[in-house]
């Protein structure tokens, strides 16, 4: 309702491992910063790098029955009612994936690195999968199935 607010979000850790914050914003047609995570004594926890393209993505390292805050405003600080965005806070997910796929195959074995991909322990690790990909050019979304979420019951933040 103001310029220059930023909006918080508070929420407490439900395990040790990774948190996900996903901002979908620019998707939508607004221009947020990155989002930044606190713990509840205002210590910086973890700060994505922004992209002019693309929506931000932040993956930390969380303790279990630690509060955090997530914070985002809009680039400019000027604030405006029609700026809307949807943030998520999820445990878990992969920061990033490499292949050293040849352009003629269409299966792969890819290296998922991120915050517990492996183990969910609140680390940075790997893990290799195999992966077909589509005709190239083709989009395709892959969700990575990680052994140690199946092996506990599914919790949130």
């Amino acid at each position: 309702m103001k310029n220059e607010e930023v909006d918080a979000y508070r929420f407490t850790a439900a395990a040790d491992g990774p948190v996900t914050c996903d901002l979908v914003a620019r998707r939508l047609g607004a221009k947020f910063s990155h989002p930044r995570v606190h713990d509840a004594s205002g210590r910086l926890v973890a700060d994505s790098l922004g992209t002019a393209a693309s929506d931000p993505v932040l993956t930390f390292a969380a303790k279990k029955g630690t509060q955090y805050v997530v914070s985002i405003h809009d680039v400019d600080f000027g604030g405006d009612r029609s700026y809307v965005y949807r943030l998520a806070v999820t445990q878990g997910r992969a920061s990033w994936a490499r292949s050293r796929r040849q352009a003629a195959r269409r299966d792969a074995r890819v290296e998922f690195v991120g915050i517990g991909v492996q183990t969910g322990a609140a680390k940075l690790e790997s893990v290799k999968r195999s992966v077909a990909f589509p005709a190239a050019g083709a989009s395709f979304d892959y969700r990575l199935i990680r052994q140690w979420a199946l092996r506990r019951p599914s919790r949130s933040c």
